[in-house]
């Protein structure tokens, strides 16, 4: 009995990262495999959901973070201006 000869090796396409490369191997070892693609495309799908709730939480804090940089930026250029004020008061009353 011969042994059937392996597959060709195709080349992947330049978009096909290593992970994802990685994740295709694991689910698709053999040819039967094929029967659970709608189950690997259901994965897929529910993983790229729970990465866009992630994004748009991301930036919701981002956008809170920033926020509340400029308001305490803010602040802090008031209060250098109180103080160069002070400063400047200062200079006055000593210069006199």
């Amino acid at each position: 009995m011969e042994a059937a000869a392996p597959s060709p090796l195709l080349h992947s396409p330049p978009h096909i990262t290593p992970e994802l490369r990685r994740f295709l191997d694991v689910r698709f070892r053999s040819p039967a495999d094929l029967a659970a693609a709608a189950d690997v495309e259901a994965e897929i799908r529910g993983r790229c959901a729970e990465l866009e709730s992630s994004v748009a939480e991301l930036s919701a804090r981002l956008a809170d973070v920033a926020a509340a940089y400029s308001s305490s930026l803010g602040a802090a250029g008031s209060a250098l201006c109180a103080v160069r004020g002070g400063l400047a008061a200062l200079k006055a009353s000593t210069d006199k």
